[in-house]
């Protein structure tokens, strides 16, 4: 059984399926690196459902437009969708009908985690905030918390 938390998983499988009424949804098999568990996600195309859907197949991997892509006669035929990138999967219990499973609530990719968007290195920071001023401004915002223990020369912007 898997429990909530984070986990680095890879896409083993992956399909068009319908719902209990009958409407196409995506389904993306992983298998999680530590323990080669599989957690299955799905993908809704009903509603606002299907924004959430087309970020998360762009965030897969899948190429183009056509979801047809994602639909595979045989096991043996070639994965639409990146199988070798590690995801990071954020699993929350969900209860229906009485009963509690896992399931996924969040695929970031790596760089990514929980609504921060993709993380950047020290050097694009720095290019990031040249021209800013922001040191200065730190300077004087903790001169006025009474906190000075930084010098304008320890400030890199």
């Amino acid at each position: 059984m898997i429990t909530p938390g984070k986990y680095k998983a890879h896409i083993v499988d992956h399909g068009i399926t319908k719902t209990k009424e009958g409407l196409p949804q995506v389904a993306v098999k992983f298998e999680i690196v530590e323990t080669g568990n599989s957690i299955n996600w799905f993908g809704s195309f009903k509603g606002g459902a299907k924004e959430i859907t087309a970020v998360n197949l762009a965030r897969l991997g899948m190429k183009g437009v056509d979801p047809s892509v994602l639909h595979r006669e045989t096991d043996t035929a070639p994965l639409a969708l990146d199988t070798e990138t590690e995801f990071e999967l954020v699993v929350e219990n969900h209860t229906y009908n009485n009963k509690t499973n896992p399931r996924i609530k969040f695929i970031n990719r790596p760089g990514e985690s929980g609504g921060f968007g993709v993380k950047v290195d020290k050097a694009e920071v720095k290019s990031l905030f040249a021209g800013m001023n922001l040191g200065a401004k730190l300077i004087e915002a903790r001169k006025k918390l009474g906190v000075s223990d930084i010098e304008e020369t320890d400030v890199p912007f």
